[in-house]
């Protein structure tokens, strides 16, 4: 059994994550699933949460912020030396990367579940109509 990712496909699941991420926090503000702060120093330091872990989070960096470089200080970026799903999300959100155009697997997904949705709805209305039709008779 083959348990290893393609590059490409690593790279996917890290942009795919950041969307997440970045979706997450814009649709939940009051959780606060990111926050920034100004340190001492007087540059931004990003906390992203985990999605896993209650209570724990990865700080984050970047050149933009005016950091010598980007970081995280969690095991993706550590130990693989890429730009893991946390610095794509805070990229995301500061508008310097723009979001990842969804893949045809993606589209086909949203586009079965949009057809699933409708033959419900089309279902229930016919369910609906011989009711009324019975009631009528």
């Amino acid at each position: 059994m083959k348990t290893s990712l393609t590059p490409k496909q690593a790279e996917s699941n890290r942009d795919n994550a950041a969307v997440n991420l970045a979706a997450r926090h814009l649709c939940d503000r009051p959780g606060r699933h990111i926050v920034v702060k100004v340190i001492a120093t007087g540059l931004p330091v990003w906390q992203i949460e985990s999605q896993t872990e209650p209570g724990k989070g990865d700080t984050i960096t970047t050149e933009r912020d005016g950091w010598p470089a980007d970081t995280c200080d969690c095991p993706d970026h550590l130990w693989r030396h890429t730009r893991c799903k946390h610095l794509r999300a805070v990229s995301l959100l500061q508008g310097e990367t723009p979001a990842p155009a969804p893949s045809l697997a993606d589209e086909r997904a949203r586009r079965d579940a949009r057809s699933e949705e409708l033959e419900q709805a089309s279902k229930s209305a016919r369910k609906a109509a011989r009711r009324e039709w019975r009631e009528e008779v």
